[in-house]
């Protein structure tokens, strides 16, 4: 199978995923519950828009023509990026077929789950509730910061963007920094020693450190910045404060580390362009600010409906903790006893 092959399987199978959890209509209700153009019994969508019929279950449409499209500028809504694979999923035709395998499959999952009863099970019902107010909870959210938007201004942005290159990660290409090879030597001595024989062979330290048998003594440091691991922290500052390259020199580290040095050159950090990053930026900065203009309603909100956190005392959690402690203990005497018994917002 070619990596062509492979993508379009993963991304149908991944569609389908995606179309069973949706949710078209309530599942388990025998009201009409898919809008005004069909409707749904124990949970299989029966659409009654008049178009053409691509799907039945029991001689019954549970598919049409209108309700297809519906349910496929929905899922371009829903998930903009799949527009760009059309062409690797055949066009709109392609899709089409795939989402009439998923919307089948989703009506024959929700006919299995009443058939067999599989809906009235504690441990569903349990999980069914837990999963509604999960989501619940995240379209309260969604909606709550829909109306606590912000506009941050391109100014903020590249100031932004001019401040953090240095310290953000994101913002970051390369490091720069100095590149730099080494020898260690016990002694100040024998540093100066070996310095000198290395200006001799015009500063070349792998040469002199090869005549003097020593090449595999040599650590190359490759770029060495101020993030730089694997190298001593007082070594590596050193070679960081490097104004002019090449250079030569001699670092003590301490009583027993001195460093013969041979910086060849200094490259500046690199960042990526304030273009590349710009929207990235911009809405990075958008929820930084809506996270405090929400923070502030949901303060406001909780005066307004006298919300009150009650906190334990010191005293009540030591309590707490010495009950915790105790429980196991008195489960064994209780068992031990039993037993014989048997808006919107500008940013500024």
């Amino acid at each position: 199978m070619n990596m062509s092959s492979k993508r379009n399987t993963y991304f149908a199978c991944a569609l389908t995923l995606t179309l069973l959890v949706v949710p078209g209509c309530k599942w388990f209700s025998s009201d009409a519950c898919c809008g005004d153009d069909s409707e749904c019994t124990t949970g299989v969508e029966h659409p009654s828009d008049g178009s053409p019929v691509v799907a039945t279950m029991n001689n019954e449409p549970i598919i049409t023509q209108a309700s297809l499209e519906k349910e496929y500028q929905q899922l371009l809504q829903d998930q903009p990026q799949i527009a760009q694979m059309l062409p690797l999923l055949g066009g709109k035709e392609g899709l089409e077929e795939r989402l009439i395998t998923a919307l089948a499959d989703r009506n024959v999952l929700r006919k299995w789950v009443t058939d067999n009863k599989i809906d009235g099970q504690d441990e569903y019902q349990k999980e069914y509730d837990r999963v509604v107010a999960t989501v619940t909870d995240m379209l309260n959210m969604k909606y709550f910061n829909k109306q606590n938007q912000v506009i941050v201004a391109e100014k903020q942005v590249k100031e932004f963007y001019d401040q953090n290159k240095e310290s953000m990660p994101e913002l970051l290409v390369s490091q720069g920094g100095v590149k730099a090879v080494g020898i260690k030597f016990e002694t100040k001595a024998d540093a100066d020693a070996f310095i000198k024989k290395a200006k001799d062979k015009k500063n070349n330290l792998q040469a002199a450190a090869k005549e003097a048998g020593l090449a595999n003594k040599v650590e190359d440091f490759k770029l060495v910045h101020a993030q730089s691991i694997g190298i001593a922290p007082v070594l590596r500052d050193k070679i960081c404060a490097i104004g002019k390259c090449p250079a030569l020199d001699v670092f003590k580290v301490d009583d027993k580390a001195y460093w013969v040095v041979k910086a060849s050159s200094k490259e500046d950090p690199a960042y990526r362009e304030y273009a590349q990053v710009q929207e990235q930026l911009k809405r990075f900065l958008e929820e930084k600010e809506r996270e405090k203009v929400v923070t502030t309603q949901m303060d406001q909100l909780k005066k307004e409906y006298n919300v009150k956190i009650e906190r334990a005392s010191g005293q009540q959690l030591e309590q707490m903790a010495q009950l915790q402690d105790a429980e196991p203990v008195v489960e064994a005497v209780a068992q031990a006893e039993a037993e014989p018994q048997g808006q919107q917002v500008q940013a500024v």
